[in-house]
């Protein structure tokens, strides 16, 4: 009961910063309730970046070992300093999640930007709740939350995992073939193991996600920030890095043979659906103690909390130090700061909670699900599409791996499935499809509409579902006199190839007789507050529009609204 007691004594006499600790806490959870789940539910997944969502628990372990020390801080109590520094953190984090999502659409949880303004709102809410000082103090915890960010991961782990994941068959292969568990496939790519059971043969893979990318990375978020709160020089400590990666790769390679050796004995079903699950998790938890228990010999020891300061007798040549203020807290009044930070907590709360439909496009880390156009149109109840144009002179703008398809979409009135979409016109797609996705910014569709001498009357943003924001272009074509209606979109695609981007551009001439039988799907409220923010940003709505280009611009929204659903169904 003592540390009870204590706990509660400590709570009585700092009533004001318990509370202010646990509205920031809940604000937190609340704030980004759906960004820390997806990554936590990904732990156990066996990808490169699965012990991402170590990040956040990292983090909270090290908030609390910095707060029990002592370091040097800046002697500042202004209170408007705290606000000055704070609300713009607060502001950029909310106007991330807000506007952010609308213009960028998918690639917004592609590139999982929702992790990249967590930062910015713990820096600020720290600021406003409990003053710059303790933003100083708790800067490493907080730049640590950085590290949750997928993208850099992405990229660098992209471009040297097929050779890593080389490097790791060759090494199985070799010690495989010394054990006799299995051995490597002839006239493959080396990543398939061809195992005997009791005369019943069968072959495991060996992926990218099971080179050992995914422990190494955990190792170094664990061990970075072990290096923090120990003491030793850099050198050894980065020395102590190194050999943890080596020997979580080691210890990968054990049990990969490990899982060999159990298939050959028990068979497939023991070895991929009894043990595989468990036992990377064994391995990574067996590697990061054997580590921890090793930083000694690397000349690295944790640093010991400091102890109650006992008052030494005075010295009489010294001067005695000024008697400190009574109104030297750093947060003499929270009321204010509170509700700024419950209020913007709530806020980013519901705008997180709807970033759950962005799972219809792409996964928990950002990587993509909807499969190419090009190679897969969506097929749609009662409408005919076929391939009716290519124009190749397009590969000098978006590269020469680069291709630009036109689909054409024409009802069929005598169909028995029956269609929400009914129009006597065609409706025709473009897609573009690149691997570079900047010559999107480059060739923008406006500007070339304008080029061609298209009267815009109307552009702005509209939502398609599923995290895809479209822009909704009408203009007025001089050489057929007759007004279109074109919707647009960007989206990253999975290929063979590894990860494409696509341009959709739907089109239409206007038409008395297009009709749906249901009005397009209507967004969330934070969706409709970031594309109310998103349009007053473009200033591209012109005059009001008429009932005929309002009713063509809904018929496509809808149209492209299924377009959308079939591709993803094809995806799964």
């Amino acid at each position: 009961m003592g540390p009870v007691i204590a706990a509660w004594d400590w709570v009585e006499a700092n009533r004001s910063l318990a509370a202010r600790a646990l509205v920031f806490l809940v604000a937190f959870l609340l704030a980004y309730q759906y960004s820390l789940r997806s990554l936590l539910q990904d732990l156990d997944a066996d990808t490169p970046l699965a012990y991402l969502g170590l990040v956040p628990v990292i983090s909270i372990i090290l908030a609390v070992v910095v707060a029990r020390r002592r370091r040097r801080e800046p002697d500042i109590h202004d209170r408007q300093l705290d606000y000055i520094i704070g609300l713009p953190l607060v502001a950029i984090a909310m106007a991330m999640m807000l506007i952010l999502p609308v213009r960028m659409s998918s690639l917004f949880w592609t590139w999982r930007m929702d992790l990249l303004s967590l930062p910015l709102f713990v820096a600020g809410a720290i600021s406003i709740l409990f003053g710059v000082r303790a933003l100083w103090r708790f800067c490493i915890p907080i730049l640590f939350l950085a590290l949750a960010w997928p993208l850099p991961y992405t990229m660098l782990i992209g471009r040297g995992l097929s050779g890593f994941t080389t490097l790791t068959t060759r090494a199985l292969a070799l010690v495989a073939h010394q054990i006799g568990v299995a051995g490597p496939l002839p006239g493959g790519d080396g990543s398939l193991f061809a195992l005997n059971h009791g005369g019943d043969r069968f072959q495991l893979s060996i992926a990218s996600a099971c080179a050992g990318v995914n422990g190494m990375v955990g190792f170094l978020l664990v061990g970075g920030a072990f290096a923090v709160v120990v003491r030793g020089r850099r050198w050894p400590k980065a020395a102590w890095l190194a050999s943890g990666v080596l020997l979580l790769w080691i210890l990968n390679l054990g049990r990969i043979i490990l899982i060999f050796a159990i298939g050959t004995r028990w068979g497939e079903r023991v070895a991929i659906q009894v043990f595989h699950p468990f036992v990377g998790l064994l391995t990574f938890n067996l590697g990061v103690l054997v580590m921890i228990l090793a930083a000694r010999w690397f000349g690295l020891e944790l640093a010991s909390f400091p102890a109650p300061r006992r008052r030494a007798e005075p010295d009489l040549d010294l001067p005695k130090p000024a008697p400190r203020r009574r109104g030297s807290r750093a947060v003499p009044r929270a009321a204010l700061a509170l509700a700024l930070v419950i209020a913007s907590g709530s806020v980013l709360g519901v705008a997180n909670a709807g970033l759950k439909e962005y799972q219809l496009v792409a996964g928990d880390l950002g990587a993509p699900r909807l499969v190419a156009f090009t190679g897969n149109p969506a097929r749609l109840p009662a409408w005919f599409v076929a391939r009716t144009g290519e124009y190749p002179w397009a590969k000098r703008y978006f590269g020469d791996d680069s291709s630009w398809l036109r689909y054409t979409y024409v009802w069929n009135e005598w169909s028995a499935v029956r269609s929400a979409f009914r129009s006597s016109a065609p409706i025709f797609v473009d897609v573009i499809s690149t691997s570079n996705l900047r010559t999107f910014s480059q060739y923008g569709l406006e500007a070339c509409y304008r080029f061609h001498g298209y009267q815009i009357t109307d552009t702005r943003s509209v939502d398609l579902g599923g995290g895809v924001t479209a822009t909704a272009v009408s203009y007025f074509n001089p050489r057929q006199r007759a007004n279109w209606t074109t919707l647009y979109w960007h989206w990253p695609v999975a290929t063979p190839a590894g990860v494409r981007y696509e341009r959709v551009v739907v089109m239409m001439i206007d038409t008395l007789d297009a009709s749906l039988s249901a009005p397009p799907l209507a967004p969330s409220l934070a969706r409709r507050v970031g594309l109310g923010l998103s349009n007053a940003l473009r200033g591209g709505a012109g005059k009001q529009l008429n009932e005929k280009l309002v009713r063509t611009r809904n018929f496509l929204i809808g149209f492209s609204q299924s377009i959308l659903t079939a591709q993803a169904r094809a995806g799964t």
